[in-house]
């Protein structure tokens, strides 16, 4: 396999490295298509599209999409699903399959992160034009978590790259998620007083900016509106 690679032009084999991986397994047991227990990728990819559009159905915001956008996101919301449910796993440890878990469009998911960059964006659509320099002055509890974590990123990347392990950048991205949600509720950022709005708005970029460095390097598609 190296040898057709290197062929191919894809790289020197000096430069390739085998992983051993874990498997996809019914709870009962291994797939196996001589049993007929088997899974096709395109019928996982037709129902996490499916619920995606139903879910977006049900949301308060999805009135002001086309039924042309609204296919778009659901394409790219499912695919990031499904993408994420199987990155954020470790590469060598057996993945046992579950429709619930597989569709999951919340908590720690694709769609979640996703979700999460569209509510930063807003918000900076919101402020308009935002200055260059701020003071940070007294750190909130949750302001000061989300910079912490927005410093690790480079080392989080550098991390998965040497250990071939792209979950440490699914969980990276969950975890930050999670942190600015929390901000995002109990910390007002466009309300805020001079310095700080300018500072909260500045953490969001910062914020918004990373998550969607994990995703890209996830693979995971990134919709402009959900």
């Amino acid at each position: 396999v190296f040898l057709a690679a290197e062929l191919l032009g894809y790289g020197q084999r000096s430069q390739m490295v085998h992983l051993a991986h874990g498997l996809i397994r019914w709870s009962g047991g291994k797939l196996s298509t001589r049993k007929g227990k088997t899974i096709h990728l395109e019928e996982v990819l037709e129902k996490a599209i499916q619920k995606a559009e139903d879910l977006m159905e049900k949301s308060a915001g999805s009135h002001q999409l086309t039924a042309q956008e609204k296919t778009g996101v659901a394409q790219k919301v499912g695919i990031g699903a499904l993408k994420f449910y199987d990155l954020s796993h470790h590469p060598q440890k057996d993945i046992i399959f579950n429709w619930k878990e597989v569709l999951n469009l919340e908590g720690n998911s694709g769609p979640y992160l996703q979700y999460t960059i569209v509510r930063g964006e807003s918000v900076l659509r919101k402020a308009g034009r935002r200055k260059k320099s701020f003071s940070l002055g007294e750190l909130t509890l949750e302001e000061e978590i989300l910079l912490r974590l927005i410093t690790r990123f480079p080392i989080i990347v550098q991390e998965a790259a040497l250990r071939f392990s792209p979950n440490l950048v699914a969980n990276f991205a969950s975890e930050l998620g999670q942190s600015f949600n929390l901000f995002y509720q109990r910390q007002p950022i466009l309300r805020a007083p001079g310095k700080k709005r300018d500072f909260r708005l500045a953490l969001t970029v910062g914020t918004v900016q990373v998550l969607k460095s994990c995703l890209i390097l996830l693979g995971i598609p990134l919709p402009k509106k959900m």
